[in-house]
């Protein structure tokens, strides 16, 4: 479909009922939010409309405005070394048991949960961090909208501890990011000590050792090192709060990976930010995210990978 240019004011039509309908109300029951991609922006209306074929003359050119969206508003719990996986003896090959009820941050669904846009269905034998993601409903029927909600979208990193000596077996994590994308990513395992996944996750399915292992305990815990929602190359993207001040310069900023294709063991596709001092469940993490756009309009990724990072793996 082609671009079109449209004179102030162009709003958006919707229907509207008759005076008197359904106890007076003047819009439908299905109306819902609006979205846009990739944000909004000023149109500098000096320029006019390339109604040619040109194909180096823009049809709009303007100031754009990507927006500072509330993306996390939630108190993480204190992190937890077993919150995944209680103290167990792994054996290479299968699957370490995860917890078998809610706890320390880490949520058992009770049913399967279809996540959006990666429409990966995590079955109850996986675990959430913080919460099961909700989706906020506008509208009904075909009119429907879903948005992110910011109270159950927080992604953490994991943590691997091992009681004896591990380094030379890997551990290879598989669970989902908060848009239900499936993601991996594969560690070496620690001497007595804990190692932590670059990667944050919303969910975790499957956690399985390979090599030669010590015969030791391992468990699977939390760490205090959240995700970020869009790309971001630098802190100044951020702004919020953490625990009633504002975070602006503090705590520390990893910025997404950009490598391609990412693989089990490249960083956090969007990057990720951790707090000046510990969770304690208390404290809360309100967070709003600018979208960079150099990464959006950079021809290597397009839109989507510039906005949301590379595909995940």
């Amino acid at each position: 479909m082609a671009r079109t240019a449209l004179y102030a004011p162009a709003h958006r039509v919707m229907g509207r009922m008759p005076p008197g309908s359904r106890l007076g109300a003047s819009q439908p029951p299905t109306i819902s939010m609006s979205f846009d991609a990739g944000g909004m922006g000023i149109q500098d209306s000096r320029w006019q409309w390339n109604a040619g074929t040109s194909t180096t003359a823009p049809q709009v050119v303007g100031w754009p405005d990507p927006g500072l969206y509330p993306v996390i508003d939630a108190v993480p719990a204190t992190l937890a070394p077993a919150a995944f996986a209680a103290a167990q003896i792994p054996v290479a090959g299968t699957p370490l048991t995860l917890v078998a009820s809610s706890g320390a941050g880490v949520i058992v669904p009770t049913s399967a949960t279809t996540m959006f846009p990666g429409g990966t269905v995590v079955p109850t034998t996986g675990r959430f961090v913080h919460a099961v993601p909700v989706y906020n409903r506008f509208g009904y029927g075909k009119q429907q909208a879903y948005a992110y909600d910011a109270a159950t979208m927080i992604e953490r990193c994991i943590t691997v501890t091992s009681v004896g000596n591990d380094t030379t077996a890997t551990i290879l994590l598989t669970g989902v990011d908060q848009y239900g994308y499936l993601m991996r990513q594969q560690l070496t395992m620690a001497n007595g000590g804990v190692v932590t996944t670059t990667k944050a996750f919303k969910g975790l399915i499957s956690a399985v050792c390979s090599g030669t292992l010590s015969g030791s305990n391992v468990s699977i815990g939390t760490a205090d090192a959240f995700g970020l929602p869009f790309y971001a190359a630098q802190q100044s993207q951020l702004w919020g709060y953490w625990n009633n001040a504002i975070l602006y310069g503090v705590g520390t900023f990893v910025a997404g990976v950009t490598t391609i294709p990412a693989t089990a063991t490249t960083g956090d596709t969007c990057g990720t930010w951790i707090p000046p001092n510990a969770s304690d469940g208390a404290k809360r993490l309100t967070l709003y995210q600018r979208p960079w756009l150099p990464q959006m309009t950079n021809p290597t990724y397009g839109l989507n990978q510039g906005l949301f990072g590379v595909f995940q793996a």
